[in-house]
C-alpha cells in the first residue's frame, strides 16, 4: 500500500476558511444534540442557535468540568450524557484518569469510524508514512489511544508493532523488541519513554543510537524540559499529541 489509499469518510479541508465553515455548521448540530442530554436540559434554552459563532454566545454554554465528572458514578454519567440508543453502542472507552477516577464512556459504531479517520490523519501530520514501523507502548484495550492509533495505522500503510503498556510487556522486553525489530517511531506516554531510556542505561544501551527517529507522546503533560530530554536521549524528533476526555 503506497500512501493514503483508504476511502476517507471526510475530505480534508482545503483551507482555514473551509475549516471555519465546517465548524460553524457542525456547532449547530452538536448544540441541538447536547440539548437532548439530561445534564444539559434547561441549561441551553437561553442561547441563540444562530449566534453560536459569536465567542460571547458560545461562552455561555456550561462547561463540564473534571469536578462535575468526578461527582458521577458510571450509571449517573451514562444517564446524564449518553444520547445514543443501546443498539448503536459499539464499544466503551476509558479516559486516562490522570486527575481522578477514569470515566467509561460509550462510542457508537459511527463514532469509532470517525475516530479512526481522525487518528489516521495524524500520521501524515507527524511525517509518518509508508516505510515507517511504529512501536506503540500505550495500553492496547479499553483506553482508546493505543488500539485506535494501531488500527488506523494500517489505513495509511504504516507498520505497527502492537506492543502495549509496560504492565503487559515489561520495559526490558520492550527495549529488546526495539533493538530487534528496529521501529522508526515510538508512540508512548512521555514518562514511559523516559523510563525505557533509564532502564536501557543500566544495560549499557544508548537508545539514541537505536532505529527510532520519531517519538510521539500523549496522555501526560509534556514540559519543554521533558521534551528536550526525550529528544536528546532518543536522538529523535518529539511530538506532543494532546487529548481531551
Amino acid at each position: 500500500m503506497s500512501g493514503d489509499q483508504r476511502t476517507a469518510l471526510l475530505p480534508l479541508p482545503a483551507s482555514r476558511a473551509e475549516i471555519k465553515k465546517i465548524q460553524s455548521a457542525r456547532k449547530k448540530i452538536a448544540f441541538e444534540r447536547a440539548k437532548t442530554a439530561k445534564w444539559y436540559q434547561g441549561k441551553l434554552d437561553h442561547i441563540d442557535t444562530n449566534k453560536l459563532d459569536d465567542p460571547e454566545v458560545w461562552g455561555q454554554i456550561p462547561i463540564v468540568t473534571k469536578d462535575i465528572l468526578r461527582s458521577f458514578d458510571h450509571a449517573d454519567f451514562v444517564a446524564n450524557f449518553n444520547i445514543a440508543p443501546p443498539e448503536d453502542i459499539s464499544e466503551y472507552w476509558r479516559s486516562g484518569g490522570a486527575t481522578g477516577k477514569p470515566v467509561f464512556y460509550p462510542r457508537t459504531f459511527e463514532d469509532v469510524n470517525y475516530a479512526l479517520e481522525s487518528w489516521a490523519r495524524s500520521y501524515p501530520a507527524l511525517g509518518i508514512g509508508p516505510g515507517d514501523l511504529c512501536h506503540i507502548s500505550f495500553p492496547i484495550g479499553i483506553h482508546p489511544a493505543g488500539q485506535i492509533w494501531a488500527r488506523s495505522a494500517h489505513q495509511m500503510g504504516v507498520g505497527m508493532n502492537w506492543v502495549g503498556a509496560g504492565n503487559a510487556v515489561p520495559s526490558d522486553a520492550q527495549i529488546d523488541l526495539i533493538l530487534a525489530l528496529k521501529p522508526t517511531v515510538l508512540i508512548s506516554m512521555p514518562g514511559f519513554a523516559l523510563n525505557l531510556v533509564n532502564i536501557a542505561d543500566t544495560r549499557g544501551i544508548d537508545l539514541a543510537e537505536s532505529s527510532v527517529r520519531t517519538v510521539v507522546c500523549s496522555a501526560e503533560t509534556l514540559s519543554d524540559a521533558k521534551r528536550e530530554k526525550l529528544g536528546r536521549r532518543w536522538g529523535a524528533e518529539v511530538f506532543d499529541v494532546f487529548g481531551m476526555s
